[in-house]
């Protein structure tokens, strides 16, 4: 005589939220939370990109006009707008307390040029504006009448700081690489708005992005 000993089954409990969901699903306030990383990271990459349509409009013209070994770099607003468009492209892939840096996804790009930009200008994040790298950026004394610089002559002792900067044609590619990551950081920001509200009866008014289980 044989026995077989079964052991009780246990029952399959959902996640408590909206809709029909499994035990791999994300709640309701983890994908709130992507969507505000997501909404503020395309803000931050949309903006990079406008910087670089502005950089090329009037850096551009003013490089082809005084032509120079470094063109463009002697222009007031030149090393101004390429840190503005290296913080603004970086800021969603710095790591933070509160919301935390986009997923390893977002890093990847179709095209081997894009992701060379892509990897350039975080790099740039970390030696040029974001730290100071000492070895990258580095101060530098000159002496009366010793200047680096063409047509410039140092009257007296003087500094300088040595570094590097992008080309033209550098900062065009950024362009392109933050007008694609900005599209599809758009649209997977659309997708997930409907997501979780599409259908559902909201408020007349706008209301705070709350991250918990509610609007």
């Amino acid at each position: 005589m044989s026995t077989t000993c079964q052991s009780p089954k246990k029952k399959f409990a959902p996640i408590i939220g909206d809709g029909f969901e499994t035990r791999f699903c994300k709640t309701r306030t983890e994908r709130k939370r992507e969507l505000n990383k997501l909404i503020l990271a395309h803000s931050d990459v949309y903006a990079a990109f406008k910087t670089c349509e502005h950089f090329l409009a009037v850096i551009g013209p003013h490089a082809i006009r005084n032509p120079s070994k470094y063109p463009g770099m002697d222009h007031p607003l030149y090393f101004p707008l390429i840190e503005a468009i290296v913080i603004s492209y970086s800021r969603p892939f710095t790591p933070n307390d509160s919301l935390g840096e986009l997923k390893k996804e977002w890093h990847r790009f179709p095209d081997a040029r894009l992701q060379g930009a892509h990897r350039l200008i975080l790099q740039a994040r970390n030696e040029l504006v974001a730290h100071s790298d000492t070895v990258i950026r580095k101060v530098v004394i000159q002496p009366p009448g010793d200047s680096k610089i063409e047509g410039y002559e140092s009257i007296g002792v003087g500094y300088g700081i040595k570094g590097y900067g992008f080309t033209i044609n550098q900062v065009e590619t950024f362009c392109f690489t933050a007008g694609n990551l900005a599209k599809r950081l758009h649209e997977a920001t659309e997708q997930l708005l409907e997501d979780l509200y599409g259908g559902m009866e909201l408020p007349a008014k706008e209301f705070n992005l709350e991250l918990n289980d509610g609007l």
